[in-house]
C-alpha cells in the first residue's frame, strides 16, 4: 500500500508546455540523481513507518530492547534467596560445580556449591555477571528469607531494611554480590511469605521500565505443596513483572533426622538415673538399616561461672555407649530411650548424633537437664496405725544405696493447723493420707502451693470426713479435687488369683 501511494503521487503531476521549460529540463538533468535518491529515501521511510505500525499491532516489544541496547531503559532485578536449613542439603546436582568463587580471578574465599544454598549463590553470581556484561541500566536487589523474617518479627515493614542489597546499580564488574556470597544457610526453618511480601513491596515501590522477580529455593513439599499463601503474596505485584523460579534442589539422597530429644517427666535429681528419649525420622527414599546413635553427656559443674570461649564445649564430655537402631522404614519414625546418670547437681547437656548424610544440620540434637539435690517431700498420715505414711516413706527412701531423689518428712495432722504457703514451699510434693479434716487456712495454702507447681496427693481412708472434703477442697475457689467424693463402694472379690 505505501508503494502504491508513492507511485500514484508521482503520476498526479499535469504536463503543460512552457517556454522556459528548457531551462527547467536542464536543471532537472543536472540534479536528477539527487532527486531520485530523495524519492527513494521517502519511499523507504513510508515503508518503515507502515512496518512499525503493523508490528506494534501484532504485539511487538522490540522497541524496549533497542532502547536497552543504547542504555535507554532501567531494569530492576529482585532476587529472593531461600536460606532455610533445608537449603543446606548436600545432594549434588548434575550441573553443579563443587566450588565457586566470588571474583573471576579467584581472589575471594570459595563457596561450597554442593549444597542447595550454594547453588542459589551460584545462580545469583551468574545472573550478576551476565547483567554486568549486557547493555542497559540494571538495578539489583537481593533479599534472604531469614533476614526478611527477622525484620518482620521486629515490626519492620520496609523492604529496604530487610534486603542485603537494595536497588544497587550493577557496574562493569560483578563484585556487587560479594557480601552475599559469604553467607550460608540458616540453621532454622524459614517461611518464605515475609520475604515475598517485602520483595513485592520493593518491586511496586521502585520505578523501572522492566521488572524481574527471581525466587531461588529447593521448593520443598511442605512449603510448596499448598502454595496458596505464597501465591497470595505474589498477587500483590502491580504492573508487568516477570517471575523466574530457580530450582536449586538435586535428586534427594538419604537423610535421617533427630526430630526430638527430651528427658522424661520425672524427678530430676543428681545421682538418680534419668530416662531420655530421642525421636529419629527417615526422610530418605530407602529404608535405613543398622543406624548408630551416638550419645554424649556434657557435664557442667555448679560452681562454673564463665565458659571458655576457645572451646566449642566448655563442660566435661562423657561419651555413652553407642546404640544401634535395627531399621527405620521410608518415612518412618522411631523413639529410642536410654538412661543417663549424672552424680553432680547443675544444668547439664545431653547430645545425640547420627552419621553424616546429605543434610548435616538435623543429624544432631541437644537438650538440657537441670539436676538438683535430693528434695524434701511432706508425708502426713491421719490414721491410727500410720501404715499408709510408713509405706509411702519406705518407697521414697528405701535406704541402702538406692536413691530416688526424695527425702520424706513425716508429720502428724496437727502440722496443718498453722501451715501457710511458706510452710509448704520447701517441699517438692505433699502426701496427705487419711487426714480426717483440712481447715480453711490449710486449704488456701495448699491451693496456692499447687498453683505454683507443687505436687499434692490425697489418699482417702476410713477416717476421712467426706462432707468436709467436698465443702472445702471442691469449692469454686479451690479445685483441688477433680470431682465430688461419694460413698465408698466395695470392690467385688475376683476369682482370678493373678490380679
Amino acid at each position: 500500500m505505501p508503494l502504491l501511494v508513492h507511485l500514484i503521487n508521482m503520476l498526479r503531476h499535469r504536463r503543460q508546455r512552457w517556454a522556459a521549460m528548457d531551462f527547467l529540463l536542464a536543471s532537472y538533468r543536472k540534479q536528477k540523481k539527487w532527486i531520485r535518491l530523495r524519492q527513494l529515501l521517502l519511499l523507504l521511510s513510508r515503508l518503515a513507518v507502515a512496518a512499525v505500525l503493523i508490528a506494534l499491532l501484532c504485539g511487538w516489544t522490540g522497541g524496549g530492547q533497542m532502547l536497552g541496547s543504547i542504555g535507554g531503559i532501567t531494569t530492576h532485578h529482585v532476587v529472593v534467596l531461600d536460606d532455610s536449613y533445608s537449603m543446606g542439603d548436600r545432594s549434588i546436582g548434575p550441573n553443579s560445580r563443587r566450588t565457586i568463587t566470588s571474583n573471576p580471578d579467584g581472589s575471594n574465599a570459595e563457596v561450597d556449591a554442593t549444597t542447595a544454598y550454594g547453588r542459589s549463590l551460584q545462580a545469583l553470581q551468574d545472573l550478576t555477571r551476565r547483567l554486568a556484561a549486557s547493555d542497559g541500566n540494571h538495578q539489583l536487589t537481593v533479599m534472604r528469607a531469614s533476614r526478611a523474617a527477622m525484620a518482620t518479627r521486629g515490626g519492620s515493614e520496609s523492604g529496604d531494611a530487610a534486603a542485603d542489597l537494595a536497588s544497587q546499580t550493577i557496574m562493569s564488574e560483578a563484585t556487587l554480590v560479594n557480601r552475599v556470597m559469604a553467607t550460608s544457610a540458616s540453621p532454622i526453618r524459614t517461611d518464605l511469605v515475609p520475604a515475598l511480601d517485602l520483595a513485592t513491596e520493593l518491586v511496586n515501590a521502585t520505578p523501572a521500565d522492566a521488572k524481574f522477580l527471581y525466587i531461588a529455593s529447593d521448593f520443598r513439599e511442605r512449603d510448596w505443596g499448598n502454595p496458596e499463601r505464597l501465591a497470595e503474596s505474589l498477587r500483590k505485584l502491580s504492573g508487568e513483572v516477570k517471575i523466574r523460579m530457580i530450582d536449586c534442589a538435586a535428586q534427594p539422597a538419604s537423610n535421617l533426622a533427630v526430630t526430638d530429644l527430651s528427658p522424661t517427666q520425672d524427678v530430676w535429681v543428681a545421682g538418680v538415673p534419668v530416662v531420655v528419649t530421642a525421636t529419629i525420622r527417615n526422610y530418605g527414599k530407602t529404608a535405613a538399616e543398622d543406624v548408630p546413635l551416638t550419645t554424649r553427656v556434657i557435664r557442667y559443674a555448679s560452681d562454673r561461672q564463665n565458659p571458655d570461649p576457645t572451646l566449642a564445649l566448655s563442660g566435661e564430655i562423657e561419651t555413652q555407649p553407642t546404640q544401634v537402631i535395627d531399621s527405620i522404614p521410608v518415612g518412618g519414625e522411631i523413639t529410642q530411650s536410654f538412661q543417663v546418670f549424672i552424680p553432680e547437681e547443675g544444668t547439664h547437656a545431653i547430645e545425640v548424633s547420627l552419621p553424616e548424610d546429605a543434610l548435616a544440620i538435623d543429624n544432631s540434637r541437644t537438650c538440657t537437664l537441670p539436676l538438683s539435690n535430693s528434695e524434701k517431700v511432706l508425708v502426713i498420715d491421719g490414721s491410727v496405725d500410720d501404715r499408709g505414711g510408713y509405706h509411702i516413706a519406705s518407697v521414697l527412701n528405701p535406704g541402702s544405696q538406692v536413691q530416688t531423689g526424695a527425702i520424706p518428712d513425716r508429720q502428724p495432722p496437727s502440722f496443718l493447723r498453722s501451715a501457710t504457703l511458706e510452710t509448704f514451699a520447701p517441699y517438692r510434693a505433699i502426701y496427705l493420707v487419711d487426714v480426717p479434716e483440712i481447715g480453711e487456712n490449710a486449704a488456701d495454702a495448699l491451693n496456692e502451693y499447687v498453683k505454683r507447681g507443687g505436687g499434692l496427693a490425697l489418699f482417702i481412708g476410713a477416717d476421712t470426713n467426706v462432707a468436709s472434703y467436698n465443702q472445702i477442697l471442691y469449692s469454686p475457689k479451690r479445685n483441688l479435687f477433680p470431682g465430688r467424693l461419694t460413698e465408698a463402694k466395695a470392690l467385688e472379690r475376683s476369682t482370678d488369683r493373678n490380679t
